[in-house]
């Protein structure tokens, strides 16, 4: 009982400190607020999900007595609540696969139920945050312009600052911008932070179910249907089509990734593959728009199982 509360308060403790809640403004944390769900998640993948959750709920605890209620709040849907969630979902889901399945079958059906999930709580969450700035839509678009605006004047001053018109249409793009970016972010954080657990816990032999390697995980065609979806209910206003927007921009970075993973899948066995890998990060890292057609192949494998002629590998 001892050891069990101890590792769920280290990796809450762990967790509270990555995700950068006790000292806010540390630049040097930024770097770590990508992997801040990893000791939940390694804490509840390597041993059982409830000493995430129990984690979880000391950092918040913790966090409430230090800080404030509202910053507890905010770890909880952003790192604990989602950490759980995954180590509940992740163990369930590749125990219950029979044993020997193929890594392409495995891959997909990590995807359809894992990938999407964290695309949707992704969404929700940004729902969720909205909705708690202000309950009326046309109150949440202003007070996101407001802040926008203030920041601007704030890093304009030694420049001469913007004309009116200009803060405003910049003001317009970025409320326009917020929402997939800030749904692709906290899609990008659990991704991140889920594939290095697992990692972690597969070098100290303490990862319960047999390893599927990254690249094999893919969406399905169901992941194309969900995004022809997510557009669709963007279109609507208020916050039903902030919801689709942040959905959509979730599962926009979800098929990059599985375009990512095609990329790696095509070259196994291929002698110039390390260079190739290489370059194709370096350009996603260096150029936006690469990511759009990383995303673009990501389609274009759900809907054509791109991968189906690829080297196999078990």
């Amino acid at each position: 009982m001892q050891q069990v509360i101890a590792i769920a308060l280290a990796a809450g403790m762990a967790a509270a400190f990555m995700s950068g809640v006790v000292f806010p403004g540390s630049t040097m944390l930024v770097p770590l607020t990508f992997i801040a769900p990893a000791p939940l998640l390694i804490a509840g993948l390597g041993w059982h999900p409830l000493l995430a959750a129990l984690g979880a709920l000391f950092a918040a605890v913790g966090i409430s007595i230090l800080i404030g209620s509202k910053v507890a709040l905010s770890f909880i849907v952003m790192v604990g609540l989602p950490a759980y969630l995954l180590a509940e979902a992740v163990n369930w889901l590749m125990r219950s696969m029979p044993a020997g399945t193929p890594h392409a079958i495995a891959g997909r059906v990590f995807g359809l139920y894992i990938l999407i999930g964290i695309a949707a709580y992704a969404a929700l969450a940004i729902l969720i945050g909205a909705m708690a700035v202000d309950t009326s839509y046309a109150v949440f678009e202003q007070r996101l312009a407001a802040t926008f605006e203030r920041m601007m004047q704030q890093f304009g001053r030694d420049a001469g600052g913007l004309d009116t018109t200009t803060m405003r249409q910049l003001s317009q793009v970025f409320v326009r911008l917020f929402v997939p970016m800030s749904a692709v972010l906290i899609a990008a954080i659990l991704s991140i932070s889920l594939w290095l657990s697992v990692r972690i816990l597969r070098r100290s032999e303490r990862l319960p179910f047999p390893a599927l390697p990254s690249y094999h995980v893919s969406l399905p065609r169901e992941a194309v249907f969900a995004l022809i979806g997510a557009v669709m209910v963007a279109q609507s206003s208020g916050f039903l089509g902030l919801f689709g927007t942040a959905f959509a921009g979730a599962l926009m970075f979800m098929f990059m990734l599985d375009g990512l993973a095609m990329l790696h899948v095509r070259t196994l066995g291929n002698s110039s593959r390390t260079p190739v890998l290489v370059l194709s990060w370096v350009i996603l890292f260096l150029f936006a728009p690469a990511a759009l057609i990383f995303s673009l192949a990501g389609i274009f494998d759900a809907l054509f199982g791109l991968r189906r002629d690829a080297p196999p590998t078990h």
